[in-house]
């Protein structure tokens, strides 16, 4: 088993509360819950083929997939106050041994600004990415 190593770009890196991980929802969905609110769009970009990938928001799995394509596109509904947005990313990849390994999180705001960062480790990524 390799060590968990992440790291952000853009940010600084945390992890994400073990508990998230339970609250996993069918795949593929996205569902933040409540009516507050926009509509951002969120594109994906992995450098390895990743087994799997899940978003959460506040503690809450907002996002995630098996198998994700190596570019996805993801229409999120989250709050957005003008201080920012942190994703919770957990990433899991194909091949355990894929070394350093990373995700590209490129964030389209409702007034058409885009917001990149890039999160990486190897063997799994496990990140807060700020979004100020």
């Amino acid at each position: 088993a390799s060590g968990l190593q992440s790291g952000v770009e853009g940010g600084s890196g945390a992890s994400i509360p073990r508990g998230a991980a339970s609250l996993v929802g069918e795949a593929g969905n996205s569902s933040a819950g409540g009516d507050a609110g926009v509509e951002l769009g969120l594109e994906l970009g992995f450098s390895a083929e990743a087994r799997f990938v899940e978003l959460s928001h506040l503690g809450r799995v907002v996002w995630s997939k098996q198998d994700p394509a190596r570019q996805e596109r993801v229409a999120l509904r989250l709050p957005f106050p003008k201080e920012g947005v942190e994703l919770g990313v957990r990433v899991e990849w194909r091949e355990a041994s894929a070394g350093l390994s990373g995700v590209r999180l490129r964030l389209s705001l409702p007034e058409g600004e885009e917001l990149e960062r890039s999160a990486w480790g190897e063997g799994k990524i496990l990140a807060v990415v700020p979004f100020p």
